[in-house]
């Protein structure tokens, strides 16, 4: 029996990868929270209020929509964050979303993603402090028809440093 031996060459020590933009930095890491309407309470617009309270400080990346069935027509879904004492639906400069999502627009079961630059990324409304909240509600229309909703929101914690 002929024993091999094995050097390492300089071309064969790791190399890590470089660090294209700061995305490449901030998306790791985070976590995903789920709301879902199930059934036919996604077609009352009464059913979409507060579905996350923050437990530390967090930032909204990514807000991924689908449904079984297609709302009847015209309708729009907001998401906004809420400070302490404020009730949902707050609109305005708490609104996340640049413009709302046009529901009957899209066909059932297609995943509908919204992340930046369709994210109001330049003001505070999706950095969420401890005890923010985050909301969902029917910015115009109506979701009569609608059924099984899920919503699903990946965010990222806030102050835990970077990666270099």
């Amino acid at each position: 029996m002929n024993e091999e031996t094995t050097q390492t060459t300089q071309s064969e020590v790791p190399t890590f990868k470089k660090i294209q933009s700061e995305v490449d930095v901030d998306d790791k890491h985070g976590f995903y929270i789920t709301n879902v309407l199930q059934g036919t309470a996604a077609a009352t617009a009464g059913n979409y209020n507060h579905f996350f309270t923050a437990a530390h400080p967090c930032e909204v990346k990514k807000i991924i929509v689908n449904f079984s069935v297609v709302p009847a027509g015209n309708c729009r879904l907001q998401f906004q964050k809420l400070t302490t004492g404020v009730a949902s639906p707050a609109g305005g400069s708490a609104n996340i979303l640049v413009t709302n999502i046009r529901l009957d627009t899209y066909a059932a079961d297609t995943p509908i993603k919204v992340e930046y630059p369709n994210l109001i990324r330049t003001t505070s409304a999706c950095k969420l402090k401890e005890g923010d909240r985050l909301s969902m509600y029917i910015d115009a229309g109506s979701p009569a028809g609608m059924e099984n909703l899920s919503v699903t929101v990946y965010l990222t914690p806030s102050g835990r440093g970077h990666y270099i």
